[in-house]
């Protein structure tokens, strides 16, 4: 099993991932923390408002850290 330390690493490395595709849309990612198996990112840019942020997020982002991760439970957007 994972230290909370080794998923945080593990979650920043993804964030640096996959911040390039959220910004080739003018939008952008910044870990915040992760309690309770639950990640919390701000976004920013042109993700906020963006009606199919939800979509990037819950199918694509959050989807992706899920299998690298599996105790993650959710994305939580912080806007």
């Amino acid at each position: 099993m994972q230290s909370q330390q080794e998923i945080e690493l593990s979650i920043k490395a993804f964030i640096e991932e996959v911040k390039p595709y959220v910004q080739q849309h003018s939008g952008d990612l910044e870990y915040i923390k992760c309690e309770n198996d639950i990640v919390y990112i701000k976004i920013k840019g042109a993700c906020i408002g963006c009606p199919l942020s939800f979509y990037t997020f819950t199918m694509g982002i959050e989807k992706k850290l899920k299998e690298r991760i599996p105790s993650i439970k959710k994305i939580e957007i912080v806007e």
